[in-house]
């Protein structure tokens, strides 16, 4: 049984999200000028969406192990907000990390 880091759990569920998604605007003609195929430009598009998401998860894991737990929990939910969820393990740690903060600290949802 392969067990996915939740990171890679986050990507899998993004694919699945992102290949429900329609082109966006001026896609096709971007497409025709490049030369690329709409598959080819459609892998593009998911892999930079793919690197966002877990470029977002990374920034939460780095701000968390400086002790920046205000940023770690932004960076948190931007990777929720683009992976469209949180994997079981994150959000463990985002309850581990809130329970960790001062009692005044503010966070701000972006």
């Amino acid at each position: 049984m392969v067990v996915l880091s939740p990171v890679r759990a986050a990507l899998k569920h993004s694919v699945a999200v992102l290949t429900r998604l329609k082109h966006p605007v001026g896609a096709t003609s971007f497409v025709k000028e490049s030369g690329m195929s709409v598959s080819d430009a459609r892998i593009g598009r998911e892999a930079r969406y793919e690197a966002l998401i877990e470029d977002a998860f990374d920034k939460a894991e780095a701000h968390a192990r400086a002790g920046n737990l205000e940023r770690a929990l932004e960076s948190l939910s931007e990777a929720e907000d683009l992976s469209g969820g949180l994997p079981d393990a994150y959000i463990e740690r985002r309850k581990h990390w809130i329970n960790s903060l001062d009692p005044l600290a503010v966070v701000v949802r972006r």
